[in-house]
């Protein structure tokens, strides 16, 4: 497991952007030296994450660059890593997962608005991309589930052959049209400014729409 990157950043310093590439040329660096096998490695990389100062080609810059720069640089960051796997012959058999864990921030009049659940669900879905251990050239397979974070340990479970645990929350999500339909959703903001941590839990009601509890 690597150093928390979210740790002594969390008042957004400059150095997010530079620290995320130099953490990811770190694990990649590391690679040969670890076990082909049994190896877990963890990295919390902020990126692509506010100030934009990092463009697309994963240079530094002392101006500002955008979402979207940082967007193209992150997915570079990840060809970076997937590259040295295949390099080192180990690509086949490793377990790989990128995991977004939020998305954008919205404001508390958003969140308080009557069409929130509407607009919570239309929004755009945070990234969770899996390659599965034992596959080399699987096709990019997209399914736009609803999906919970409860979701991410009963996937990686299913995937490594080993049965869900009693008690266990959540569905595997590597066969999209087996997750059954949720009848709860939870979603969790922080607030722009005082940076309060809240959730919002919504249940969905027999005639098929979705009503906030209180």
């Amino acid at each position: 497991k690597y150093p928390d990157q979210a740790k002594p950043l969390i008042h957004g310093h400059y150095s997010r952007g530079p620290t995320a590439i130099s953490l990811i040329d770190r694990i990649v660096a590391d690679e040969p030296a670890r076990s082909a096998t049994g190896e877990y490695v963890f990295g919390h990389v902020l990126f692509p994450h506010s100030p934009y100062n990092v463009d697309r080609d994963l240079e530094v810059r002392g101006v500002t660059t955008s979402f979207t720069d940082q967007s193209i640089a992150a997915v570079r960051l990840m060809a970076r890593l997937i590259e040295k796997l295949k390099s080192e012959g180990r690509y086949k058999d490793t377990l790989i997962v990128f995991h977004g864990d939020h998305g954008l921030e919205r404001s508390d009049k958003e969140f308080a608005d009557a069409d929130a659940p509407a607009g919570l669900f239309k929004s755009p879905r945070t990234l969770l991309l899996v390659k599965p251990s034992g596959t080399e050239k699987l096709p990019l397979k997209i399914a736009l589930l609803q999906a919970q974070l409860v979701d991410v340990a009963p996937t990686l479970l299913s995937l490594i052959a080993k049965d869900k645990q009693p008690g266990l929350a959540g569905f595997s999500l590597i066969s999209p049209d087996s997750v059954p339909q949720r009848d709860v959703q939870t979603f969790s903001y922080v607030r722009p400014v005082t940076r309060e941590f809240r959730m919002m839990h919504f249940v969905r009601t027999d005639e098929g729409k979705w009503t906030k509890l209180p």
